[in-house]
């Protein structure tokens, strides 16, 4: 989750005359009290901006409507028993206005306290350790004061699975994990473990043997067909998806029904029926599912019902890109091409993260048109866009138009750098060095710049540097910089890059949205951008390879240009 979540702007330090985004009263609710919480529109502060409807999250459980009244919007909920805060989220159906996240201290009888309350800020802290944002020696303590102070709650288990795993001794988190399966099978903490041990175990594949994989599998399915817990279908859909399961087709499709019924506005579920339908070979239904859930969250179901605030616009955006370009591909399969470009189109509208793709797949169906040159040039748009699948069909195409594969690499650089109406110009924004000095973005104006925007919690985005530090060396002496863009802090970064050097200048995002706008950013890491010297984006890419040929294809092209003068 973004850093900004953590940080509460809600009333201003400035003077009184600056009207505050949020307000709530009684100011410290008592368990049971009614409080009123009213959003500003016309705050200065204010994300969400006019007479649109606003939404609360509440603890991550309750959607509530606002009232509007004006230039605010006021809603009323009742402050929950057993529990010494509550946190809201503020969002409309389009926007998601972070920096209002607002928590509410209760008033808390005397000598009351919570053990799930304590345990969740120590596994936060070993989860902030894990990316060097809390000193590892300190909680390595945590951990072991854990250990030596047992608790008979589920809560515990799932604390130190996590913390043991994700500070590398799965062997004592398989124990807890193992003793957690006969205690507590069933409870929600249960699942959360089994879904932390199999998130870690996919970013470092090494910390669990075949042997106990095998077993976990055993176990997160085990537990999906007995709890309702759908989260953690996430798990196990990929998995399922290569019939790597004990489990039947029609126990795998009757648990995903199963939740369904009892999640029938969830459209990741409709999502992972479609792909089960998709693997079966029955497409009219896939069509069908996926078409649920474009549908729920076009209409706005998915804001106005769900308690959980990960899923903000942007990500439900990518949901929407995602699906919309599955159906695509259905129906392009099933020769229905109108309707296939219509959605490749509509996910092309976005410019985001599956843009490149979209491209892609329009030209694959003008290609089966025998529409050649629009096929080309629809190749081109998702090459530099970072699709590398377009890379043999341009080959291909050249051969047919010229006879030949001779000159195909001179054509391509060129072809990509002609695609003017993909090129964004950048805008300014500023930063830090890891010693806190500032600078601007235009100071690297007149360069070529290859950009990567990455952070210390992104599995990929680690695996990668040492190729990243491959290409840096393969330019030096060139007057190509490298710059890697991050969140972290520079105290994290400094402990990280003592035992995994990165040869890019790392610096800080200081203006998140500035940055944001300037590079045009999709909702993933890592990303890499190349910048000509005038400032334009002339290749972009999401996700992490070994193979960097792209990138180097598009450098070369652009030193080209710069000793030929262009």
């Amino acid at each position: 989750m973004l850093a900004v979540l953590l940080q509460v702007v809600i009333i201003s330090q400035a003077p009184d005359t600056v009207q505050p985004v949020i307000i709530w009263e009684p100011e410290k609710p008592a368990w049971g009290d009614t409080v009123t919480v009213t959003y500003h529109h016309d705050a200065p502060g204010a994300l969400i901006k006019g007479h649109v409807p606003v939404y609360g999250c509440i603890d991550m459980e309750k959607v509530i409507a606002f009232e509007q009244e004006g230039n605010s919007s006021r809603m009323h909920f009742r402050a929950p028993d057993s529990a010494s805060s509550v946190l809201i989220y503020f969002y409309s159906l389009e926007d998601w206005d972070a920096r209002a996240t607002l928590e509410i201290m209760l008033e808390k009888p005397s000598g009351w306290h919570s053990i799930e309350e304590e345990l969740s800020e120590i596994r936060n802290r070993l989860f902030r350790a894990s990316s060097n944002r809390y000193p590892r020696d300190s909680a390595l303590l945590l951990l072991d004061s854990l250990r030596a102070n047992p608790l008979e709650h589920p809560y515990y288990y799932f604390a130190c699975i996590d913390g043991f795993m994700r500070l590398s001794n799965s062997d004592t988190a398989w124990a807890l994990l193992t003793e957690m399966r006969k205690k507590y099978s069933g409870k929600k903490e249960y699942s959360n473990a089994l879904s932390s041990v199999d998130y870690v175990a996919y970013t470092d594949p090494a910390c669990l043997s075949e042997a106990r994989k095998d077993t976990l599998n055993q176990w997160i399915d085990d537990e999906l067909k007995r709890t309702g817990f759908s989260f953690l279908i996430n798990t196990a859909t990929k998995r399922w998806l290569e019939d790597s399961t004990s489990l039947s087709k029609k126990e795998r499709e009757k648990i995903i029904k199963r939740f369904l019924s009892k999640e029938p506005l969830n459209p990741m579920l409709h999502s992972f029926l479609a792909m089960f339908y998709v693997h079966e070979a029955d497409t009219a239904s896939a069509i069908r599912e996926y078409s649920r859930a474009v549908e729920i969250i076009l209409c706005g179901e998915v804001q106005k019902n769900t308690g959980d605030p990960s899923l903000n616009p942007a990500t439900v955006t990518r949901w929407l890109e995602n699906w919309t370009l599955e159906r695509g591909k259905l129906y392009a399969g099933l020769k229905r091409y109108d309707e296939a470009l219509a959605d490749f189109s509509f996910v092309t509208l976005f410019k985001r993260d599956y843009e490149a793709d979209a491209y892609f797949e329009q030209a694959k169906v003008w290609q089966r048109l025998e529409r050649y040159k629009r096929a080309q040039d629809y190749f081109l748009k998702a090459y530099s866009l970072g699709n590398q699948n377009a890379r043999p069909a341009l080959e291909g195409l050249h051969l047919l138009n010229t006879g030949s594969r001779a000159g195909f690499e001179e054509w391509l650089g060129e072809a990509m750098t002609s695609q003017e109406e993909n090129l964004n110009t950048t805008t300014d924004f500023g930063f830090k060095d890891l010693e806190g000095n500032a600078g601007r973005w235009f100071d690297y104006r007149g360069k070529i710049v290859v950009v990567n925007v990455w952070g210390i919690g992104c599995g990929p985005c680690k695996k990668e540097i040492p190729d990243l530090n491959k290409l840096v060396s393969d330019y030096k002496n060139t007057g190509v910089v490298f710059l890697a863009f991050t969140g972290d802090s520079p105290e994290a970064l400094k402990e990280y890059f003592s035992e995994h050097p990165f040869d890019y200048a790392n610096l800080i995002i200081t203006e998140g949205q500035p940055f944001m706008k300037s590079f045009r950013l999709p909702g993933s890491i890592p990303w890499h951008g190349i910048i000509d010297s005038s400032g334009r984006i002339r290749y972009r890419r999401l996700g992490a390879r070994e193979d960097n040929s792209d990138l180097k294809l598009v450098i070369d092209q652009l030193l080209r240009e710069r000793t030929q003068g262009k």
